[in-house]
């Protein structure tokens, strides 16, 4: 639902930008500005990674791609520093289809995710699970 919000925003500030161009520069600036960062968010939230998972698999899914990975292919979860707000993003590892090893972030519903990392714990007893920037 945000994603329509922004794209709607990211063309009423179009919108204000064409009629302000040659009237008013700092109203056509601060219009351009919002445009472009409403569209930025959009276009992050249309094409963001969902995770979901059941008993036994990992599925990561995008406009771009679908992924199943066992949870006993999961190698670390460890809490980013990257964040928004006061929410941090976690990094997932684990090896693909093709047994590569791959990094995925996400920005989790954390009562869902402490029963995702408990869920690994279980499958993969060998789990690095960091719940500390620091260390």
């Amino acid at each position: 639902m945000f994603k329509y919000f922004a794209f709607f925003v990211t063309l009423f500030c179009l919108y204000i930008l064409a009629q302000y161009i040659n009237k008013d520069k700092g109203t056509a600036l601060i219009a351009g500005v919002i445009a472009v960062i409403s569209f930025l968010a959009g276009y992050r939230e249309y094409y963001s990674l969902v995770i979901t998972f059941d008993d036994e698999n990992m599925y990561v899914t995008s406009r771009k791609f679908k992924s199943t990975v066992l949870l006993k292919q999961i190698t670390a979860i460890k809490l980013s520093s990257s964040r928004i707000g006061n929410s941090h993003y976690w990094d997932i590892y684990y090896y693909d289809s093709l047994n590569n090893e791959t990094t995925t972030s996400v920005l989790p519903n954390y009562k869902k995710f402490a029963l995702f990392k408990n869920m690994v714990l279980e499958k993969n007893p060998e789990v690095k699970i960091t719940d500390s920037i620091f260390f």
